[in-house]
């Protein structure tokens, strides 16, 4: 099966896949430090190919539980997964990771994340779709509420890399949100969207650099804005709202 987007597309694996996962599963990777690093890397050796050749012989219809990733020019760039936390109760996680560096902060983890959200919550016919990481990994974090998820949990001090304690957090979304966020993005008062990222962080930047300015604080930059924005959507007791005006969000309540 194929998923396609405008930059990227998600497919089922392939056997000639399997050159990729042994150069990106070698030591020293930058993707290793950031997807669950206290995990041990497992070996891409001969017998690791024979489980890949089998799952792939072995694949029936029905949702898949992982896709690759691709760009819109056929270059195998990653994957995504997924995983039941509780198969009874319909919860389900699951994750992503473009294997090379060189394009990371391109938009793509964000189309291909969203598609796999979107296709999760339809083939399994799920209430929910979650995810986990750590708070070290802002690039996931800030990826999680790009496309419209919260934070549901945060575990302090759960995780440790490099001699250092850090949070473990999960996000999530629901399917009524999910569906809240296709619906037309028009002028008035509305709920936020994922689409609104970019505007809203900089109107929360905007706004509390302003009182800053006030008591003669420095001004806050682009990543104080992000971490504003971040702790606004991390509530699950408000909703944000915004207010467009000729398509531009000017806004937010």
């Amino acid at each position: 099966m194929e998923i396609r987007g405008e930059r990227v597309n998600l497919r089922d694996a392939r056997l000639d896949d399997y050159a990729d996962l042994q150069r990106w599963f070698a030591s020293g990777q930058e993707w290793q430090k950031w997807d669950a690093p206290w995990e041990p890397l497992v070996p891409q050796d001969s017998a690791a190919r024979q489980r890949w050749e089998a799952r792939l012989a072995e694949r029936q219809p029905g949702p898949r539980r992982r896709l690759e990733i691709e760009t819109a020019s056929r270059r195998h760039i990653g994957w995504v997964n997924s995983y039941w936390i509780d198969e009874a109760n319909r919860w389900r996680d699951c994750g992503i990771c473009i294997a090379e560096e060189e394009l990371w902060g391109r938009g793509l983890g964000r189309e291909a994340f969203s598609l796999w959200v979107g296709y999760l919550l339809e083939a399994f016919d799920l209430p929910r779709v979650g995810m986990g990481t750590w708070s070290g990994n802002e690039r996931m974090v800030g990826l999680a509420a790009r496309i419209g998820m919260r934070e549901e949990a945060r575990f302090c001090e759960a995780r440790e890399v490099n001699g250092k304690r850090y949070d473990a957090v999960r996000w999530g979304v629901t399917r009524t949100e999910w569906l809240r966020y296709q619906m037309p993005r028009e002028d008035g008062l509305r709920c936020y969207t994922p689409g609104d990222w970019d505007a809203a962080k900089e109107l929360a930047r905007q706004l509390f650099d302003f009182h800053h300015s006030i008591q003669g604080a420095p001004s806050l930059t682009s990543h104080d804005g992000r971490e504003i924005l971040l702790g606004w959507l991390a509530r699950r007791d408000s909703v944000l709202w915004v207010w467009q005006e000729a398509g531009d969000v000017v806004g937010l309540a």
